[in-house]
């Protein structure tokens, strides 16, 4: 399972996180990515680990609330329960004496399995989009300026005050 981030900075809460999957359908689900000028947004990071040759890890940074909405959301993808807890309690309800709550709750059920289509759709028609931009356009995303500070209690290093600028690669003949 993987953890949710979540950090404040500049008067933004932020949860990110570097599945892609799971960035598509946070994202299709209507939660919003931090802006790049305010260091979010979706971009590649390479490390030791992760050369650029391997592509590198792609980071999803978005906007999170102080009830983590970034992280609930993220726990229920993993957890991947909700669909039998949906059914389950539809089938307690379908078991009511009352023939107007069991009618409800028919015609709920149909509506919940023409959502599921459609939102299905979104989530492929999104990843499809997301794979193109992390291929084509997020490798061209670079960080500017900062400052590297560590963390005097576990020693791990990282950068402050950076911004990130899309600088397209030239293509053409010539170097150009």
């Amino acid at each position: 399972m993987q953890t949710v981030k979540r950090s404040e900075g500049r008067g933004v809460i932020k949860g990110a996180v570097t599945d892609t999957k799971k960035a598509v359908v946070l994202a299709t689900l209507g939660l919003k990515f931090v802006p790049t000028e305010q260091g979010g947004g979706i971009y590649v990071s390479f490390d030791e680990k992760h050369p650029k040759s391997s592509g590198g890890v792609a980071n999803f940074v978005f906007l999170n609330d102080t009830n983590d909405v970034v992280g609930r959301y993220a726990r229920t993808y993993d957890e991947g329960t909700a669909d039998r807890d949906l059914d389950k309690l539809l089938e307690a309800f379908k078991g009511s004496e009352s023939p107007a709550v069991r009618a409800a709750v028919e015609a709920l059920e149909a509506a919940f399995t023409k959502a599921a289509v459609v939102l299905g759709r979104r989530f492929l028609e999104n990843y499809q989009r997301m794979v193109w931009f992390l291929r084509e356009q997020a490798p061209e995303i670079v960080i500017i300026g900062g400052e590297a500070v560590q963390d005097p209690a576990t020693g791990r290093s990282s950068f402050q005050g950076f911004r990130f600028k899309y600088v397209p690669e030239r293509k053409g003949g010539n170097g150009q």
